[in-house]
C-alpha cells in the first residue's frame, strides 16, 4: 500500500499520528517567557523531506528567555512552516515598522503591475532618507524599482511605485492597507510606501511576522531580500544604480537569507530575519523598537536553535 506523509509540528508534545510524517519541536529545558498554546499544524505533503534521526538532547547551559538581555521593545519568532511560537515579548504592540514597511509595498506592487512595466520618476519621488539616486524624468522597470526597495531601501523607488498606480497615490495606500487586512494583519495601518513615521502608521512584531511570511512566499521578492548587491539600469542603459544591502546580517552569517531592515527616529531600529539552517526549520525573527537589531536578533536565534530541535519521523500505514 502506497504510503502517505505529511508534516505537523509540536511545541512540547509529540504526536505521532499513523501514515503521516511529523516535524517535532521539542522544548529542551524551562518555559519561554510566555508560553505558546501547544499547536499541531498539518502541512504540505513531505514524501521528498528525509527523515532526521538526530537525537533530543538538554541543553543545561541555555539560559531561560526571561534571562535574555535585548534591547527590542517588542520581539516574535516563530517557525516559518508551522507558525509555531518559539519566543514573543510584546507581540501585538503596536509600534513604527520603519521601512519594513516596504515589503507590502512589494506585494502591492506586484499585484498592480507586471515586471517589465516602465514607470518614470516624479518628481514626488522622495528623497529623504536613504535614496537609490534615481533623477526626474529617468525611465525603470518596475522588477529594478522593487529591487532598489528591497535591496537599498530605497524611499524614491517606493514612492515611484505608489506614485504610479492606476488610482493614484492614495489608492496605493488604500491597497496597501486592504491587503494587509486580507493576509491576517490586524494590528497594522499604513500612510505612506516607504515607512516615514506618522501616527497613523504603525505594525505589530507578530504582523510583521505574517508580513515577512506572505512576502517571501513570492519568488522575485525572497530572491531580492537574500541579495547583498545589484546593479539596475534605467530603460536605455545610460544609468546605472549601484545597490547595496542594509541588512548587515545577510553580510555576515550564511544561515541568514533575508529579509528586511527599518530604521526612523520614532521606530528605533527594526529588523525581520529569516534563518536556514541544515538540520532545523527555517525561523523569522522580528525585532522591533531595538538600539542594536543586529545582536538582539543573533543572540534570540541562537537561543532558538538550542532550545529547540526539529525532527522527521514516520510511521507506517
Amino acid at each position: 500500500m502506497k504510503q502517505m506523509k505529511h508534516i505537523s509540528i509540536v511545541v512540547i508534545i509529540l504526536l505521532a499520528v499513523a501514515g503521516t510524517a511529523t516535524v517535532v519541536v521539542q522544548q529542551l529545558s524551562e518555559q519561554l517567557v510566555t508560553e505558546p498554546e501547544k499547536v499541531t499544524v498539518y502541512l504540505r505533503d513531505v514524501s521528498s523531506i528525509p527523515i532526521l534521526n538526530t537525537e533530543i538532547a538538554t541543553v543545561s547551559a541555555s539560559p531561560k528567555a526571561a534571562d535574555l538581555e535585548i534591547t527590542a521593545k517588542a520581539a516574535y519568532i516563530a517557525d516559518l512552516d508551522s507558525g509555531a511560537v518559539l519566543f514573543k515579548k510584546n507581540e501585538s504592540i503596536q509600534r513604527a515598522p520603519a521601512s519594513t514597511t516596504k515589503l507590502l509595498t512589494a506585494l502591492v506592487a506586484l499585484e498592480t503591475y507586471s515586471l517589465d512595466d516602465v514607470l518614470t520618476v516624479t518628481s514626488e519621488a522622495s528623497t529623504e532618507g536613504h535614496v537609490v539616486g534615481l533623477y526626474k524624468g529617468e525611465k525603470l522597470l518596475v522588477k529594478d524599482l522593487i529591487t532598489a526597495m528591497l535591496i537599498s531601501s530605497g524611499n524614491d523607488a517606493a514612492y515611484i511605485l505608489a506614485n504610479n498606480y492606476p488610482q493614484g497615490y492614495d489608492g496605493f495606500i488604500a491597497q496597501m492597507n486592504s491587503l494587509a487586512s486580507d493576509i491576517g494583519m490586524q494590528n497594522s495601518h499604513f500612510q505612506n510606501p516607504a515607512g516615514f513615521d506618522d501616527d497613523k502608521h504603525y505594525s505589530s512584531a507578530y504582523d510583521l511576522y505574517i508580513l515577512a511570511r506572505e512576502a517571501i512566499k513570492n519568488d522575485l521578492i525572497k530572491e531580492t531580500v537574500a541579495s547583498a548587491s545589484a546593479t539596475i539600469y534605467n530603460t536605455d542603459k545610460t544609468v546605472s544604480h549601484a545597490l547595496q544591502t542594509t541588512n548587515q546580517l545577510l553580510l555576515e552569517n550564511p544561515q541568514v537569507v533575508g529579509i528586511k531592515t527599518g530604521t526612523t527616529e520614532k521606530a528605533g531600529q527594526v529588523l525581520i530575519s529569516q534563518y536556514q539552517t541544515e538540520n532545523a526549520g527555517d525561523i523569522v525573527v522580528v525585532m522591533m523598537g531595538s538600539e542594536d537589531r543586529f545582536s538582539d536578533t543573533s543572540s534570540l536565534a541562537d537561543w532558538v536553535y538550542s532550545r529547540y530541535q526539529w525532527k522527521l519521523f514516520s510511521t507506517p500505514q
